[in-house]
């Protein structure tokens, strides 16, 4: 029913606690240092990306129990792939201008960047994902 909380399940069916799951990518996302100057900005971009591949893959790789399945793919994973697409392509074109020097096209891509959030963060924390929101949603 609308409005009815969804207990956060103990493990998924691969015997995975669900919160653990990014334990790593999310260490490695608070890790990173916002650059200063333009040279480290591709780097960084390409470093976000990456941590959230790699968060999203640890997610999808999980065996949730099969009533779930198709919900976890419409709200967190296929919604994650959808900004990891994004975020890669993004990634793409911060990596070009920067090759060309191209501080017009950096200023653009900087106050354009792909920031909006598809994932449902709050069936992501019901469902006992918390740690994996800041490693794998791309767009916070």
């Amino acid at each position: 029913p609308p409005g009815r909380r969804r207990a956060a399940p103990a493990r998924a069916h691969d015997g995975k606690a669900p919160g653990k799951s990014c334990g790593g990518s999310n260490a490695k996302q608070k890790a990173l240092t916002t650059p200063t100057s333009r040279p480290g900005l591709a780097p960084y971009v390409s470093r976000v990306v990456a941590i959230a591949d790699e968060a999203t893959t640890k997610l999808a790789a999980l065996t949730p129990p099969p009533k779930d399945k198709a919900e976890l793919q419409a709200k967190v994973l296929g919604p994650l792939e959808g900004q990891l697409k994004d975020g890669h392509l993004y990634a793409d074109k911060v990596a070009a201008a920067s090759k060309a020097n191209d501080t017009k096209a950096l200023g653009e891509l900087l106050t354009n960047a792909p920031t909006a959030t598809r994932a449902d963060l709050r069936f992501m924390k019901s469902y006992g994902f918390t740690s994996c929101i800041d490693a794998a949603d791309t767009g916070n």
